[in-house]
């Protein structure tokens, strides 16, 4: 007869409320049919790093955020025309294309408006927005469509703002206020607002970071998308969206479509997902806030997915403070979920964490205060953290 190995004691603290029923864990053998449903292999041992070590690095690089300001081309936008003191910028009434690598300074504004970054040679596009305003009636105001790597610069306490049309071509390549085909970064001390009217706020089709910004983006469909990967290692940024408010959507590639939050403020209100990715969310810091489809009351329509955190393969978070108030799921995973530390505060319409194959909670702090099952997984493991949940039906299934 085979024996049974004594498991280490590991304290724990786990309190399940169900309304209307008992406070009482049952652990006898689950009989819910799952069959139904078919979970990506992934595994919920695994911490952040080992997740993102598994994924494609970012293209962030310590040296992009050096130039020499005796390099910088001015570039004063008044109107319906510019003025430049470079030669790689060409004008031609309202747009100002940019052509090869270098530090590009704007200033002023343009109304209906763009700005083209068209680099094909190596190098960064560097743009330093210092006191920006661009709209435009029919389409992006500012398009990226070759360049080897972009950064914009929000420049010391600059205020910028980014407004596009309320509907784009079909023959139009650009989807959002602030397109880019190239991967991006957004960083500096200043300030940036950005409405997307017609579509998307901020569109990477590479990837996309997002280090010590303060943007604030308001979108009709999604708020900021990068399709390789999401990652905000800080600043403050809030999104209003009418889609999903955070998205990394690249499918075809096991290595990306995933989103990376270390450090930061993330507010987002958003009618779809708060958070998702097509592979992994990894969350190690920062101050998160998301709320869906008008929260746990809200009303969610058949064909919508408005979870909180949403990852196809891996939802791992090791740190910081998550609160969540969702229509649907507020952590889910196609795959598994993994609580190594940080604080989750979970309202859910629906279930406060659901892993369709492994959820494991390992340490922290997880209060799922209103739901309808508050853990779901076809394998849940409690070894360490404190836990309480409070459900009208499961507690834990």
């Amino acid at each position: 007869m085979k024996k049974l190995r004594p498991l280490p004691f590991v304290p724990v603290l786990l309190v399940v409320g169900l309304l209307g029923g008992c406070a009482a864990v049952d652990t006898a053998t689950d009989t819910t049919d799952t069959s139904s449903t078919t979970a990506v292999d992934a595994d919920s041992t695994l911490a952040a790093a080992a997740v993102l070590a598994a994924n494609q690095d970012d293209h962030d690089d310590a040296a992009d955020y050096e130039w020499d300001d005796a390099d910088v081309t001015d570039i004063v936008l008044s109107g319906d025309t510019a003025e430049s003191s470079g030669g790689a910028v060409d004008i031609s009434g309202s747009t100002v294309t940019i052509t090869s690598a270098g530090t590009y300074e704007l200033t002023g504004a343009l109304s209906d408006g763009q700005i083209v970054v068209n680099s094909t040679g190596d190098g960064v596009v560097r743009l330093i927005l210092n006191g920006v305003d661009i709209s435009n009636s029919t389409t992006s105001p500012l398009v990226v469509t070759a360049a080897d790597e972009v950064m914009v610069v929000l420049a010391d306490g600059s205020e910028n703002a980014l407004s596009d049309t309320s509907s784009y071509a079909e023959s139009d390549d650009a989807s959002a206020a602030l397109y880019s085909a190239a991967d991006l970064t957004i960083t500096g001390v200043g300030a940036l607002s950005v409405v997307g009217n017609a579509n998307d706020g901020i569109v990477s089709k590479d990837g996309l970071v997002i280090n010590s910004a303060n943007l604030t983006v308001t979108a009709v469909d999604d708020g900021i998308r990068g399709k390789d990967y999401l990652v905000i290692d800080s600043g403050a940024i809030t999104v209003t969206a009418g889609g999903d408010g955070l998205k990394s959507d690249n499918e075809d590639d096991e290595t990306r479509g995933y989103i990376a939050i270390s450090n930061g403020t993330v507010t987002v209100d958003a009618a779809g997902d708060g958070a998702q990715a097509a592979t992994d969310v990894v969350i190690t810091g920062g101050e998160i806030s998301l709320t869906t489809a008008g929260g746990s009351t809200g009303t969610l329509a058949d064909d919508v997915s408005a979870k909180g955190l949403k990852s196809g393969v891996h939802t791992v978070v090791e740190g910081g403070e998550v609160s969540i108030n969702s229509a649907d799921d507020a952590v889910h995973s196609n795959g598994a979920v993994h609580v190594v530390s940080g604080v989750l505060t979970l309202v859910s319409g629906d279930d406060g964490i659901h892993a369709d194959s492994e959820l494991t909670i390992d340490g922290g702090t997880v209060e799922v205060t209103e739901s309808y099952e508050g853990l779901e997984s076809a394998v849940v493991s409690i070894t360490g953290g404190t836990v309480t949940v409070t459900s009208s039906d499961d507690g834990i299934n």
